[in-house]
């Protein structure tokens, strides 16, 4: 059904009766890739394909999809003044509810970004190993410690085994003490349906070491708990012997990875410095400790990763007035920073190496807000192709503003990269996407139809069509009593050529007929 988009109008079983006689109420029924569809309340509604990724099986549909957990989330900084704010509600079903104002803020996870506060020992005031030293995030017990490197009399030096990035401060174990520790806790910033999922794989990494041919070491674990504190898994590293180190003075790495665990909320870290002795320094030493999380798939919009720091999803019941004509969600590339540089998406789709394909998508603005006003800027790219393009409204344009794009591409592969980055704002904090797909060259993309019909018992006399229309392609309305029938009719006065905006069509219903079938049929 390329280029054609099926509804009908057809009698229901029941007729009433009026004061002005038999009236014939009608229901929407759609043929086809269509799902069936009932007039609401308002007597309006949208006839849509199915909202799925685009990467898989199809390669047309929203960027939107409904399914899936709509948890998200936006990560401060990192270090001491890390901070993790989950904005909505999600239910025992692990489903997202979007915040009152009909919009939330979704982030890149950080993957990559080590979540131990001053994990390198840097940012502070390393001392000669006697000196205590306050370290921010971190809970300390004992007199462990930070030292600076090279210094004399035995002490780690940058000719030592050790880290090739040893910068000026290590962890060292204090002038005294059997056991001592620092513990920090961290909440995992990530959405608990990814987590609940299994799909978030964790990184524990660093050096650890001793002097000579002393036994005294240094570990570190990890704990993750669960939104109680109650304890689910734990797992170590470290803890190298003498003989490990060769008997030198120094350290050695190790690393260990794993799944975060279904129910994790937590993960509490504890560096150990242990003494085997029974008298002296504690000469457990450590740098370059890391914690990080691993690259996995968002489960936010699926078959879609985020570019940039954030960007906003948003529902057609948004309280800032901005509306989509292509059903109820979009995405505001602008985030809540409202600053350059702005986010995106990106999704690697399967395709045919040397066949044609066109990437099609809407850009929005809202003209009666000062900050939410075009002209506005996005980059797309697919595969090696890259251009930029400008949704720029006329001065007497209002309210939500939105115009369909397409960007021609060749794939040079099996698999393509594309991505749609928001570039410039006139107003600096909206652009608005949204009707993202692809399809083969040549292929014509059936637009959402939206429909309005009276409400309650009626006679259809007409029934109002809308639809957002493509530059140069024409479109026209054609109707038939039978789907067996091939001979499908033109509609005298429907025909139009697409400038970009919404066109609407009022369909005369003729009495007295049965079924009739009507299809917009698009052409180039």
């Amino acid at each position: 059904m390329r280029g054609i988009q099926t509804w009908a109008l057809r009698l229901l079983p029941a007729l009433m009766m009026t004061g002005s006689g038999l009236a014939q109420e009608y229901a929407i029924e759609s043929i086809g890739f269509l799902p069936i569809h009932e007039p609401s309340a308002s007597g309006e509604f949208t006839v849509q394909g199915n909202l799925v990724p685009l990467s898989g099986d199809a390669l047309r549909g929203e960027a939107f999809a409904l399914e899936g957990t709509f948890q998200t989330l936006v990560v401060g900084p990192v270090g001491p003044t890390e901070s993790v704010f989950n904005g909505g509600f999600e239910d025992s079903a692990g489903m997202f509810t979007p915040d009152a104002d009909g919009t939330q803020v979704l982030a890149i996870p950080p993957t990559g970004i080590n979540l131990l506060p001053f994990g390198d020992a840097e940012g502070l005031v390393g001392g000669d190993g006697t000196v205590a030293v306050e370290i921010p995030g971190w809970t300390l017990s004992g007199p462990l410690t930070v030292t600076r490197w090279n210094l004399p009399d035995g002490w780690p030096l940058n000719t030592d085994p050790g880290p090739p990035d040893r910068g000026v401060n290590f962890f060292s174990g204090g002038p005294d003490g059997d056991l001592n520790t620092a513990t920090t806790r961290i909440v995992l910033p990530v959405a608990v349906a990814a987590i609940d999922a299994g799909l978030v794989p964790i990184e524990m990494s660093g050096w650890f070491g001793g002097y000579l041919g002393q036994a005294d070491t240094a570990s570190m674990q990890a704990t993750f708990l669960d939104a109680s504190g109650a304890v689910i898994e734990t797992f170590a590293m470290g803890a190298p012997t003498p003989g490990q180190r060769l008997n030198q003075t120094g350290m050695v790495f190790d690393s260990a990875t794993r799944v975060v665990p279904a129910g994790a909320r937590e993960v509490e870290v504890v560096l150990e410095m242990r003494r085997q002795g029974r008298f002296g320094w504690n000469d457990g030493y450590a740098d370059n400790l890391r914690l990080v999380l691993g690259d996995f798939t968002t489960v936010i919009l699926p078959g879609w990763s985020l570019l940039g720091d954030e960007v906003l999803w948003c529902s057609n019941t948004n309280a800032l007035g901005l509306r989509s004509p292509y059903g109820e969600l979009f995405l505001d590339l602008t985030g809540t920073r409202d600053t350059p540089p702005y986010g995106g998406v990106t999704q690697t789709i399967a395709t045919t190496p040397q066949q044609s394909y066109e990437l099609r998508f809407a850009l929005g603005t809202h003209q009666d807000l000062a900050a939410f006003r075009g002209p506005i800027t996005v980059e797309v790219s697919a595969g090696s192709v890259t251009n930029t393009f400008t949704l720029a409204p006329d001065a007497t344009s209002e309210g939500n503003v939105w115009q369909t794009f397409s960007m021609p591409f060749t794939a040079s592969a099996s698999s393509t990269v594309l991505s749609i980055r928001g570039i410039d704002s006139a107003g600096g904090a909206y652009i608005g996407l949204d009707q993202v797909a692809v399809v083969p060259a040549g292929d014509i993309e059936p637009p959402p139809l939206s429909i309005t019909l009276p409400a309650g018992p009626f006679n259809v006399v007409e029934v109002q069509l809308r639809f957002p229309s493509v530059s140069g392609l024409r479109y026209r309305l054609q109707r038939v009593n039978a789907l067996t029938q091939a001979a499908w009719e033109d509609l005298s006065g429907t025909e139009r050529v697409g400038d970009g905006a919404q066109v609407s069509l009022s369909v005369p219903i003729p009495p007295g007929v049965g079924a009739q079938f009507y299809r917009l049929k698009v052409d180039r």
